[in-house]
């Protein structure tokens, strides 16, 4: 299945957080991650080999 760049962003959004950060996005519910918390998120609850180095930008 291929998903769109509208879906894949918003699944960003979702995943990385940012309401009330500069710039945050819309949704509300889910909380802002930090760049240490993001790598956990995908190598603890993912089983995924991320991890992420330096900070979070927005991307356009």
């Amino acid at each position: 299945m291929k998903l769109s760049k509208r879906i894949v962003k918003k699944l960003a959004e979702m995943i990385c957080g940012g309401h009330g950060a500069v710039g945050g996005f819309e949704w509300t519910n889910f909380v802002y991650r930090t760049g240490p918390e993001l790598t956990e998120f995908f190598t603890d609850d993912c089983d995924l080999p991320y991890e992420h180095f330096g900070t979070r930008v927005k991307m356009s």
